[in-house]
């Protein structure tokens, strides 16, 4: 015994308090180690979309705690960095098809289904529908509000094409929108 201190209990003592800490710290620990493995290897970049879980979005930050996602709906998600390496995650970056969503509102005294906006639309898509450049096309409500509905249009292309489509889609929807007023 030395200074008044038991060295077996003094020990005991440091290995439940080590113990302790390890088991408090486990995961921040798991966290920066996975956030070193995200940020040297190729698996995600700043920039890629991704769908993780339910969620979808881009990467805007990749720390080593978290991956922030900026969803498409504007909201900032934090995902830990052992989520991110231990679910299920698809980084579009790999892939050679992107679905792009293209949401519209009408007044609700529009009186169009959805299979007449399909069929107003998808004629004048009909040279990339046959080409496989669009592989999806999706008609659907993204929400009814008090005086408006919000219609939502899905389509599968390559990743290169979205421009070029994008502004393809704008302005068949607004010939759409303006031959119905």
């Amino acid at each position: 015994m030395a200074f008044g201190i038991r060295p077996f209990e003094f020990l005991t003592s440091l290995t439940i308090v080590a113990a302790a800490i390890a088991i408090i710290s486990k995961e921040y620990i798991t966290n920066t180690i996975n956030g070193l493995i995200i940020m040297f290897t190729d698996q995600f970049s700043l920039g890629d979309t991704i769908k993780i879980n339910e969620q979808k979005g881009i990467i805007k930050d990749i720390t080593l705690l978290n991956t922030v996602l900026k969803r498409d709906d504007g909201l900032t998600m934090m995902i830990p960095n052992n989520l991110m390496l231990s679910t299920h995650v698809i980084n579009y970056r790999f892939t050679d098809r992107k679905d792009v969503e293209f949401i519209f509102e009408v007044p609700v005294e529009t009186k169009m289904s959805l299979k007449e906006i399909r069929e107003k639309i998808e004629p004048k898509l009909a040279k990339r529908l046959e080409s496989k450049e669009i592989s999806k096309f999706i008609v659907g409500l993204s929400g009814i509000y008090k005086e408006k509905i919000a219609i939502k249009i899905i389509v599968g292309i390559a990743p290169e094409k979205e421009p070029e489509i994008r502004e393809e889609f704008d302005e068949i929807l607004l010939e759409l929108m303006y031959e119905k007023q």
